[in-house]
């Protein structure tokens, strides 16, 4: 799909104009130099985009505009990435850690965003609910990544190496999300409109 620049400005300057109140509370509240409090108010920001305007019924609006489903689903993940990338470069300049680790923990944080981003995706496009189904995920995913052990053994549990709440496995975890993203995108893009 070819994305053009000027259909994406359109894009977000209707989205901005739209939801600024709540979305400036939450892009404030990811400046917290804390990884899980960042993911705490990450989850009320995604939940709050494009999962909630299918919840509503709101994303039929903008295909009246000049904008494919496809192209909806890109510019609200690009978003995402791109809010979670600025206010972690931004918040952890005032953080003493090195380079190393604040590149982990901004892959950790894209990777959480992108899974739980698919997860609601998903659940709307099936008809569910934006908010209830990403919250069980999240709990089941807190409480299966945390049965056994990441290493090889008797207690291995190769879920955790993937878990986007536990991410033992930054690269596997990164490859759950890129498909998450991509069943959620396929799903969002065949799901009928009436």
């Amino acid at each position: 799909m070819k994305i053009s620049l000027s259909r994406m400005e359109i894009y977000y300057e209707k989205e901005l104009k739209e939801k600024l109140g709540s979305w400036f509370i939450f892009l404030l509240l990811l400046f917290i130099p804390n990884y899980t409090t960042r993911m705490f108010f990450t989850f009320f920001l995604i939940i709050n985009m494009l999962p909630s305007d299918v919840k509503h019924k709101k994303d039929r609006l903008l295909y009246y505009l000049p904008f494919a489903k496809g192209e909806i689903f890109i510019y609200s993940f690009l978003f995402l990435i791109f809010a979670v990338s600025v206010t972690h470069f931004i918040s952890y300049l005032f953080v003493t850690s090195s380079f190393t680790t604040n590149m982990i923990i901004l892959l950790k944080s894209i990777n959480f965003s992108s899974a739980i981003f698919a997860i609601s995706m998903l659940s709307v496009s099936f008809g569910l609910d934006n908010v209830g189904i990403p919250i069980l995920f999240i709990i089941a995913d807190l409480i299966i990544g945390d049965l056994g052990s990441t290493q090889i053994g008797p207690s291995f549990n190769p879920y955790a190496l993937i878990s986007p709440t536990h991410q033992g496995n930054i690269f596997l975890s990164l490859l759950l999300s890129i498909l998450l993203v991509w069943l959620a995108y396929k799903s969002y893009v065949k799901r009928s409109v009436n």
